[in-house]
């Protein structure tokens, strides 16, 4: 009798044990895609806030000039340049962002295109643009 018992007591901490085993890998799988799903949103928003500034600061642009992956603008009383440089993003010699993987600018009519490439996406954004431009 005693060995029975011994023997269910056994086979209930084994049962118990793969049980926990399997919960265990679960929980650090699912942690796993929270942490690659929590950086694919952080790069996403930092791009976004970036192309966000950028059109910001275009807004009070007298002149703008488009030069490869250079962008210079002039306001009332300075000169700025955005460029791309060894996976960042540099605003007036200032690191903007860093870790991206392209920056585009490009002319269409009379607009801005601004794109900005991460590891996983590229997001893009029209500034719309009415007045001198070179």
């Amino acid at each position: 009798m005693k060995s029975f018992a011994m023997l269910e007591f056994l086979v209930g901490l084994i049962v118990f044990a793969i049980i926990s085993i399997v919960c265990v890998k679960l929980a650090f799988y699912a942690k796993r895609q929270e942490v690659v799903i929590f950086n694919l949103a952080y790069n996403f928003l930092e791009i976004q806030n970036a192309l966000m500034q950028i059109s910001r600061l275009l807004d009070n642009a007298s002149k703008i000039i488009l030069e490869d992956s250079k962008l210079i603008w002039y306001d009332e009383k300075n000169r700025h340049e955005i460029f791309f440089d060894n996976q960042t993003l540099f605003l007036d010699g200032f690191i903007m962002l860093e870790g991206i993987f392209g920056f585009e600018v490009r002319k269409i009519k009379e607009d801005i295109l601004l794109k900005i490439c991460g590891k996983k996406s590229c997001l893009m954004r029209m500034h719309l643009r009415y007045g001198d431009m070179h």
